[in-house]
């Protein structure tokens, strides 16, 4: 006699950018100089990747570029001692500086309350993006990685910057990836970038877009929000 195999119920997820939509501004130059007063040794590998953030501020490099000159920054770090600065980043700039915008902490409790699965999925590095998701009470996160040999931190990226449709890939790879109701599912940023994540979900919610993503939002009719604004 065989048994028919019960299919598992797909999960209404809620997919988060971070910079610029759950915070007011960018974590990742934040959490630079909050690096340099915690290691002002390193000053000098902070000096030596500004022409790269110059170029990508400028719309001349790639923020993939961009980001893996700063992973050199990193570079002789443990992931102990990284994920204690990203620990103490939360306390000391996150929240002492208030980033979080009122409405999205206001957005992710609702999405709670409706059992939505909550995922965070940034550009960020990893090593204080797994700090900022447990404060808001997300289920996973994806971030950019740093790669690591022999327990340290060698300057380079693992795999792609989490940007554009790398987001959508990297949640695909994820073990709940392919048991998603995306029809359900609804995805917030604030940058034309994530136009691949925004469309992933059949809901997608643009926060303070620019002129690129309102094109798009009004196009697709999409929600677009002000946050921040009042």
């Amino acid at each position: 006699m065989k048994t028919r195999r019960k299919n598992k119920p797909l999960m209404r997820a809620a997919f988060f950018d971070l910079d610029s939509t759950i915070t007011r501004f960018d974590t990742v130059f934040y959490f630079l100089v909050f690096y340099i007063s915690r290691r002002p040794a390193r000053i000098f590998r902070v000096l030596l990747f500004l022409p790269a953030a110059i170029l990508f501020f400028a719309h001349i490099i790639s923020s993939e570029r961009m980001k893996r000159a700063m992973a050199h920054i990193f570079t002789g770090e443990t992931e102990a001692s990284l994920d204690v600065l990203g620990r103490k980043f939360l306390a000391a700039v996150v929240h002492g500086k208030r980033l979080y915008y009122p409405e999205a902490l206001q957005r992710i409790a609702e999405l709670k309350k409706k059992k939505y699965t909550l995922i965070l999925v940034s550009a960020s590095f990893e090593f204080y993006l797994t700090h900022i998701a447990d404060d808001l009470g997300f289920d996973h996160y994806i971030g950019s990685v740093l790669w690591q040999h022999g327990g340290r931190i060698t300057g380079k990226l693992y795999g792609q910057n989490c940007i554009g449709i790398e987001k959508v890939y990297r949640i695909r790879c994820e073990p709940y990836g392919h048991s998603v109701d995306r029809k359900n599912s609804i995805a917030f940023s604030d940058a034309a970038s994530d136009i691949p994540l925004l469309s992933f979900a059949g809901h997608a919610v643009c926060v303070n877009p620019k002129r690129k993503l309102a094109d798009t939002a009004l196009k697709n009719g999409w929600e677009t929000v002000r946050w921040g604004k009042q």
